[in-house]
């Protein structure tokens, strides 16, 4: 399982997003369905989202506080996490078929969440 260590410096505002070069079709917040995860002093732990399209996937908050999104689809994802309050993003461009991602996200973001998830097909040229 592949670990994404989620920096301050990842946290970038929807403009930041869109001046930065990205594949085609990178318009995952405003297309693809948008869930909300509360953070784990609020009681819920685990959603799932496996819905026909775009993708299916699991997010999980495991006891050591670290979240884990597990692609079960047949293609790639790729996702967005959006602080509720501060509304910020961070975007990870591809989760493989099959595997898991570790989203290794600060403790002082997980505290003050919740957070918003936006997942999507990753395109081909990523």
């Amino acid at each position: 399982m592949e670990s994404v260590l989620v920096l301050q410096g990842f946290w970038k505002s929807a403009s930041e997003l869109s001046q930065e070069k990205h594949p085609a079709g990178y318009n995952l917040w405003k297309n693809t369905p948008k869930l909300e995860i509360t953070n784990m002093s609020e009681g819920v732990i685990t959603f799932k989202h496996q819905q026909n399209h775009p993708s299916k996937a699991i997010f999980e908050w495991h006891r050591l506080d670290t979240p884990i999104l597990y692609n079960e689809s047949e293609h790639p994802i790729q996702f967005l996490i959006q602080h509720v309050k501060t509304k910020a993003f961070v975007y990870w461009p591809r989760v493989s078929e099959g595997h898991g991602q570790r989203v290794e996200i600060p403790k002082k973001y997980q505290s003050s969440g919740p957070f918003m998830l936006y997942i999507a097909e990753s395109p081909s040229d990523v």
